[in-house]
Order: structure tokens, then sequence, then C-alpha cells
């Protein structure tokens, strides 16, 4: 069965800002090593946004499901980047 994992957070604070975030994993099978892909925008802050795109870990279990954990670098717009990192909702 294909399932999914809802996110958010907020980057780090660059370039004195931050941005928020939030989405939707990719589907997928839950199976032993499966991971997911995360792909989006940031908000809109401080006339820019950055886009971002990475694989999550394999699943954590956390109580009776399981959880992601993620870490990544945000596109360079603007003059800079942030980074961004944090756990997926469990399934």
């Amino acid at each position: 069965m294909l399932h999914t994992h809802n996110y958010n957070g907020k980057t780090t604070f660059n370039d004195n800002h931050t941005h928020g975030y939030d989405g939707t994993t990719s589907p997928d099978p839950n199976t032993p090593n499966h991971f997911h892909y995360m792909k989006g925008e940031t908000a809109f802050v401080d006339g820019h946004k950055h886009s971002y795109y990475l694989p999550t870990s394999s699943k954590l279990m956390a109580g009776r499901g399981h959880r992601h954990y993620y870490r990544s670098v945000t596109s360079y717009d603007n003059g800079h980047v942030h980074y961004l990192w944090g756990y997926t909702t469990n399934y």
C-alpha cells in the first residue's frame, strides 16, 4: 500500500531572515527500507523564495508507526541558501 507523510518547518536564519515550508512527501510503499522524496518551495519572504528537492531517510520506527528524518539545503537565490531539517509526521 502506498502512503505519504506531511512535513513543515522553518529554514535556518540566513541573510537576516527565515522561510517557512510545508508539504507532502511522494507516495511510496510501506516496505522495510523505503524512503520518500520531498519537493517544494519555501514561503516568499524578503522578496524571494527558495526551492528544495531531497530524499528522506529510510523509515524510523516511532510508536506504533514510523516517520522519516530529512536534511538538505535550499536552492541558491538572492545571494544565499538556507538549510532545512526535521521529521515527517507519523504513519
